[in-house]
């Protein structure tokens, strides 16, 4: 009689002091070798009164394994019940024919059949479930967005207007911010259309050239000419270069926290500038012209 109870008492205190998946393993082992009432013994504290498995496929292993057992050991009930756990958990759960024993198969899928209905159920509150999981996660990840949107400073954005592109005298580059390419066309375009005009004037001037000098008006001309394909060469350059690097927007750094007042007293709106340019007549005692003016 101390035999047996030494038994009884000494199974449960192995399972409780090994680690459940370890003890999970000896389960399976005695399952194997077809040790159906010690698989239950080692597989039952792990389940009852207390869960002492973490992950879900421990979980569902073990109860098939104790489901399975309490077939063999003629305990229909209890195996009922294992089964319906793993439906409750995996309401499309199936068993390997090839593998699982026939009558527990058997069993499980008459216990699968009998509770089609509260299965469907689960299926579709786990699907519902499962949308608002998705929906309070996209709201988290858009709120999560916003506060940081909220928390980065904001910028100064200059709005570039397309057009300026195919302005000459490197208007395209300097909006792109591209100073040095914008100075070098509008010295080499500047130098070209002086040089072009200069010339022109002079052969206005001259009118009519003498014979002995027909060589150098010619020169003069081809020179003329030669300034003029420069400037349009130049200009071309430029507006493909232009259109190339082209940005709808220039971010021109942190907006500051005070805005200064406009000259109509109101305040203006820093987070935006938008560049601009202004082409004017001019006149003077000597002659006229045209004078350009980029804001960017």
């Amino acid at each position: 009689m101390l035999r047996l109870i030494l038994v009884i008492v000494f199974i449960p205190a192995l399972c409780f002091g090994a680690a459940p998946s370890d003890v999970l393993v000896k389960a399976q082992r005695a399952y194997q070798r077809g040790k159906y009432e010690t698989t239950i013994k080692l597989v039952e504290p792990l389940l009852y009164p207390q869960l002492r498995l973490s992950r879900r496929k421990e979980v569902l292993q073990a109860h098939k394994l104790l489901g399975i057992s309490h077939v063999f050991v003629k305990n229909n009930r209890a195996a009922e019940k294992e089964f319906l756990t793993i439906l409750s958990m995996e309401p499309n759960y199936r068993f390997d024919s090839f593998v699982d024993p026939v009558v527990a198969v058997e069993l499980f899928d008459a216990v699968k059949k009998r509770n089609a209905e509260i299965l469907k159920r689960i299926v579709e509150r786990e699907k519902k479930e499962a949308e608002l999981r998705k929906q309070a996660e996209a709201r988290r990840l858009a709120e999560l967005r916003q506060k940081e949107a909220d928390n980065r400073p904001k910028q100064k954005v200059a709005y570039n207007r397309y057009w300026l592109n195919f302005v000459p005298f490197g208007a395209g580059q300097f909006q792109n911010g591209h100073r040095t390419k914008g100075y070098a066309l509008l010295g080499l375009q500047a130098a070209a259309t002086a040089s072009s005009m200069t010339l022109f004037t002079w052969r206005l001037a001259e009118g009519k050239v003498p014979s002995d000098q027909a060589d150098r008006a010619r020169n003069m001309e081809i020179a003329q000419v030669v300034c003029g394909g420069v400037f349009f060469a130049a200009v071309l350059y430029g507006v493909i270069d232009a259109m190339i690097y082209y940005q709808p927007e220039t971010s021109l750094g942190p907006l500051e926290k005070t805005v200064p007042p406009t000259k109509s007293g109101s305040l203006g709106d820093a987070s935006t500038v938008q560049s601009s340019w202004i082409l004017a007549p001019t006149a003077n005692a000597e002659g006229g012209g045209f004078v350009f003016s980029l804001t960017y």
